[in-house]
């Protein structure tokens, strides 16, 4: 039987607060693995008109700054899981965020139903586990990250020449399509200064694969379809070396 002590009100605070810090590592992870930045649950919530959780109060949720959260934002957090687990997107019209949204994947039980509300709420409480794809893998070290982002710039070069790109205006354009919160170290990067393993630890997809890598891939996916093709010999703006770069 535990000692009463666990149940004092300064043990049960201490408690409460390393669940939610627990249940926000754990939805960061979630959201990473998704390809997500903090404003897609929003934009998305938005642009079909259903209940969503706000960036902010995501925002407070990933850093457990969030106390006693409405029951609201657990259904919210379900309604938008249980859209995942239907693979039903809603009427978004904005083609990038459809895309964004659809790489997104549910939390699932064992059994494959998705996460309900309660579930959400017994994260929060520290009353049930997020499942093993959310868990922390093995962390990057400091030359692998060093060597990823030697690639994410030889890679950003290549497009570069390859295009006939000057570097500033296609930084702009290959940041757009980079969480608003990751940018700058991005654009870090990309002028030479690298990541280290512990921020590359947490910008992983499902496979293992390092996101300013897969930001490069949808930048260059979304400059082929803004490429008109050309119609003589001569070329303009982008060109189709954009789908020459390799790894």
């Amino acid at each position: 039987m535990a000692p009463l002590s666990r149940y004092s009100p300064e043990s049960v605070t201490q408690q409460l607060a390393a669940a939610a810090a627990a249940f926000g590592s754990g939805l960061r992870r979630w959201r990473i693995s998704n390809g997500w930045s903090q404003n897609t649950p929003q934009d998305w919530g938005r642009a079909i008109n259903i209940a969503h959780v706000f960036n902010s109060q995501w925002s407070q949720l990933e850093n457990a700054r969030l106390r006693g959260p409405e029951p609201k934002l657990f259904v919210a957090l379900a309604i938008m899981n249980e859209l995942l687990a239907a693979e039903n997107y809603g009427p978004i019209q904005d083609r990038k965020l459809r895309e964004v949204v659809s790489r997104g994947r549910p939390v699932l039980h064992d059994d494959g139903h998705p996460w309900d509300a309660g579930d959400f709420s017994a994260a929060f409480y520290g009353l049930q586990p997020w499942p093993q794809f959310t868990q922390p893998r093995p962390a990057i070290s400091d030359s692998e990250a060093a060597t990823i982002s030697s690639q994410v710039r030889d890679r950003f070069r290549n497009v570069c020449e390859g295009a006939k790109r000057r570097p500033g205006p296609a930084i702009r354009e290959l940041l757009e399509v980079v969480p608003a919160e990751d940018q700058g170290r991005m654009e870090d990067v990309l002028l030479g200064d690298n990541y280290s393993g512990t921020e590359l630890s947490d910008l992983r997809d499902d496979d293992g694969q390092a996101l300013p890598l897969q930001w490069l891939e949808d930048w260059q996916k979304q400059a082929k379809r803004k490429t008109p093709r050309p119609t003589g010999g001569g070329g303009g703006g982008l060109t189709p070396a954009l789908s020459t770069v390799t790894a």
